[in-house]
């Protein structure tokens, strides 16, 4: 053989193996395309299951913090309920009863009229009515002081509040939510 012919025969060997392996490298580079197209896929599905996860988490956030506002205001509806009632119960029994009154009524009335059987000390004098009265005044007197108290309280445990604030909480003065 000549080296002519030898020569053709290396280069026809190596056409056969360059051809050979070009479907190779082909389907290579294909396939690294397809794992790089699969993996860009699942990112983008990894994606989409994480946003409904992150609404789902600030929804259940912003639930609890409306359910907190809304006990919070609750609760300060009840005590100002309680306060009132307080209030009203203090005013009514700083009125005289229709007892004492009757009763006020009637001793005077058996004063003007003495009834010569009874015993003097059946009936009660006007300074012991007048003491009775000045008890009363008192004991009322005291109840509104400490009405007046816990009314203070519970303003100055608002400012606290108001300056403090509870994350997320809305405020009773501002109408804001404080961090």
């Amino acid at each position: 053989m000549s080296q002519r012919s030898i020569a053709q025969q290396r280069r026809r060997e190596r056409e056969r193996n360059e051809r050979q392996q070009e479907p190779n490298q082909r389907a290579a580079a294909q396939q690294q395309r397809r794992t790089r197209e699969r993996e860009a896929q699942e990112c983008e599905r990894n994606e989409q299951q994480q946003e409904p996860n992150q609404c789902a988490i600030a929804q259940q956030q912003r639930r609890t913090r409306e359910r907190e506002v809304q006990e919070h205001e609750s609760t300060q509806k009840v005590i100002t309920q309680q306060l009132q009632q307080a209030c009203e119960q203090e005013a009514h029994e700083s009125e005289p009863s229709l007892e004492t009154i009757a009763q006020h009524n009637r001793s005077k009335h058996e004063k003007n009229n003495p009834n010569p059987t009874e015993n003097a000390t059946s009936m009660p004098s006007k300074r012991s009515i007048a003491q009775q009265a000045r008890r009363d005044r008192e004991r009322i007197k005291r109840a509104r002081i400490q009405i007046g108290n816990t009314i203070s309280e519970q303003s100055q445990n608002n400012n606290i509040r108001h300056y403090l604030g509870r994350m997320n909480s809305k405020c009773t003065q501002c109408k804001a939510l404080h961090w």
